[in-house]
């Protein structure tokens, strides 16, 4: 909630990493080091220039394409990928590999690496480390909205089923 306030005055991270974000005596979450931020409110875009953790930063920003909000919730989705699996959703060994990585694969599902991440949490999680933009939650308000869904059991999932002739049976609702 602390980074989804910065977006809304106007502020870019930049630099979402594990060591960037700091548990308080009681346990909540805190968003540390502003040190790469960024206001849009100024129009810095960011365009051509990159900053930033390499294995945690969305493609658009490795690119030195110009960024927003969603750069962050990409960082963000490399976090919780973290948490669930232990490892960074890319972790190549040269920065020319994890460009190249970032850019064009979609990392495994978290649950197919880290042991009883519930499949909610993979579409979660991975609809954060899309590619593109456009694709990722719009708006950190938009995935914290999720994000609580799913913790009060509010979320199902729908599952495509073939049946006996080969053919799609509608999801289940």
């Amino acid at each position: 909630s602390g980074l989804q306030y910065a977006h809304e005055k106007g502020a870019l991270h930049m630099d979402i990493k594990p060591g960037n974000i700091l548990l308080d005596h009681a346990g909540r979450a805190r968003v540390a080091d502003f040190g790469l931020v960024r206001l849009v409110t100024l129009g810095e875009n960011m365009s051509g220039e990159v900053s930033g953790t390499p294995m945690y930063m969305s493609p658009e920003q490795m690119e030195g394409r110009a960024i927003d909000h969603r750069s962050d919730i990409y960082s963000l989705g490399c976090v919780l990928y973290e948490l669930l699996t232990g490892n960074p959703p890319f972790k190549e060994g040269t920065l020319k590999m994890l460009i190249a990585k970032v850019s064009k694969e979609d990392p495994l599902p978290p649950s197919q690496i880290g042991t009883d991440v519930p499949m909610l949490l993979d579409d979660i999680v991975l609809k954060m480390l899309k590619r593109s933009p456009d694709d990722r939650y719009q708006s950190l308000g938009e995935f914290l909205t999720v994000l609580e869904r799913f913790q009060k059991g509010l979320l199902t999932v729908t599952i495509e089923d073939r049946g006996p002739n080969g053919k799609m049976r509608k999801p289940l609702k």
